[in-house]
């Protein structure tokens, strides 16, 4: 059951509009780091590279509507 809401979660951060995934992020990121440390163990790992490819998909999509420089995304 726990895997399958992560991979529900995964599909909404994937595929939800920019402006809900800004306003929700920070809750989706929560449960990615609850994740983490599940005892299933291929939900840890899967959080873990997840959050990894999500930071960079932020960083890209916040320099293209340009609300952020990207000389200021470290």
């Amino acid at each position: 059951m726990r895997a399958e809401f992560y991979r529900v979660l995964f599909h909404w951060m994937t595929h939800i509009e920019i402006h809900y995934l800004k306003k929700y992020d920070s809750e989706f990121v929560q449960f990615l780091l609850n994740g983490i440390a599940d005892d299933k163990l291929e939900i840890g790992p899967q959080c873990i590279k997840f959050l990894e490819e999500h930071g960079q998909r932020m960083k890209e999509a916040l320099i293209a509507l340009g609300e952020e420089d990207e000389k200021n995304l470290v």
